[in-house]
């Protein structure tokens, strides 16, 4: 993972970098480092291949993601889940999306980390609360915690009908409900008996689930691409089944 000074930005508690091959030929993504921590996300040109070029002391641990709130210990197993965690280094916790959120998470103190996968079932489910509340129970503290998140579908391209919308907003914590109109847009679609439509922030409406949790905004990073609208990404509800997946992962290396 190549570092240049052009490619560098900075961010709230890390920086982010330009993800490109050995010979800096081929752009592969963008990646977030913080100390020994290492968050990739593979655009569409990026592979598994890839990461065992350019870290062969790397094991890769995957999910069978299943688009739900289940959080599970990371193994060499293919386990169902949508969430996966480990405290030890060089494990490469593996995420594919295309629309849904990659979302990432680490303790420095405790050296735990989190790699999630949130669509908006993930989102309805509070996947993120799961997760905080897993990590709680093996000793981090909230106050320690750093969440990246990835490229996904943004707001003005993820439109969804009203039993969607319900199960979605139904998600925002009672503290938030107030703002809720924030979060979503609504409008009729013509010559179709005026059904109601909606457009929907899922990262904020997961943002506030983390806030809840005692997150603050400051720790909390993104990546602002719409895998809809770049071309650079792979998106299901674009490409539908020629779609490819967005690999992503989060590393801690051994110092």
């Amino acid at each position: 993972m190549n570092k240049n000074n052009k490619d560098t930005i900075i961010s709230k508690s890390g920086q982010w970098y330009q993800l490109r091959n050995r010979d800096q030929s081929l752009e592969l993504g963008m990646f977030w480092q913080y100390e020994n921590y290492k968050i990739v996300f593979g655009n569409k040109n990026f592979s598994d291949n890839e990461i065992l070029e350019q870290y062969s002391n790397v094991e890769l641990l995957k999910i069978k993601q299943i688009h739900s709130a289940k959080v599970v210990l990371a193994s060499t197993e293919l386990q169902e889940a949508d969430a996966h965690y480990t405290a030890s280094s060089n494990m490469a916790l593996q995420i594919k999306t295309a629309d849904c959120m990659p979302v990432f998470m680490f303790d420095s103190n405790s050296k735990i980390i989190m790699a999630i996968h949130s669509g908006w079932r993930g989102v309805a489910n509070k996947i993120v609360e799961v997760a905080v509340n897993e990590l709680i129970k093996m000793g981090t503290k909230v106050s320690h915690l750093r969440v990246v998140i990835g490229p996904h579908i943004r707001k003005q391209s993820f439109e969804v009908d009203q039993p969607v919308w319900v199960e979605i907003m139904d998600s925002i914590p009672i503290e938030y409900h107030h703002e809720s109109n924030r979060y979503f847009e609504k409008y009729s679609v013509e010559n179709s008996s005026n059904q109601e439509k909606y457009i929907i922030d899922l990262e904020g409406i997961l943002k506030t689930q983390l806030y809840k949790m005692g997150i603050s905004e400051d720790k909390i990073d993104s990546l602002p691409n719409d895998t809809l609208t770049d071309l650079r990404w792979n998106s299901h509800r674009r490409d539908k089944e020629k779609s490819g997946r967005n690999i992503s992962f989060i590393l801690r290396e051994s110092i």
